[in-house]
């Protein structure tokens, strides 16, 4: 009991040495990052590889219902269409969105940019309409 209870703790201080050391820190930030990175540049990936996941989840449940459970065959016919049809729709649902906020998000910036550009050349303007007026008075 005692030599458990030093072993734990002599594990633990180990840990919070090793997980107190920064570049341990900035190591695993740098990874979290990469590994986001990875997931957000390959998002349809990610939702096809759930979507057959979910399928191959269902069609588990449905063969566990067959399997282990007396349930009449229409029962399970209907059980199975239901369940595939929830889950897919479902996830196509998600990619669609996905899409649909990827394609906003590009226009968002497309607009921003059009405005930036837009505002820099109306303060263009601006300053060459003063310098006119300037230059008339002057003439006056």
């Amino acid at each position: 009991m005692i030599t458990s209870l030093i072993i734990t703790s002599i594990i633990l201080i180990f840990l919070i040495f090793i997980l107190s050391s920064k570049g341990l820190f900035d190591l695993i930030t740098k990874k979290c990052d990469d590994f986001r990175d990875f997931i957000i540049k390959n998002n349809s990936f990610f939702t096809l590889f759930f979507m057959g996941l979910y399928f191959f989840e269902q069609a588990l449940v449905v063969m566990v219902i067959y399997l282990f459970f007396n349930v009449t065959s229409t029962l399970q016919t209907f059980i199975s269409i239901f369940a595939l049809i929830v889950v897919t729709t479902a996830t196509v649902e998600k990619f669609i969105s996905s899409y649909k906020y990827q394609y906003l998000l590009i226009e968002t910036r497309n607009i921003t940019y059009e405005n930036q550009m837009f505002l820099s050349d109306m303060k263009d303007l601006i300053n060459e309409n003063e310098k006119l007026r300037n230059n008339l008075k002057k003439k006056r």
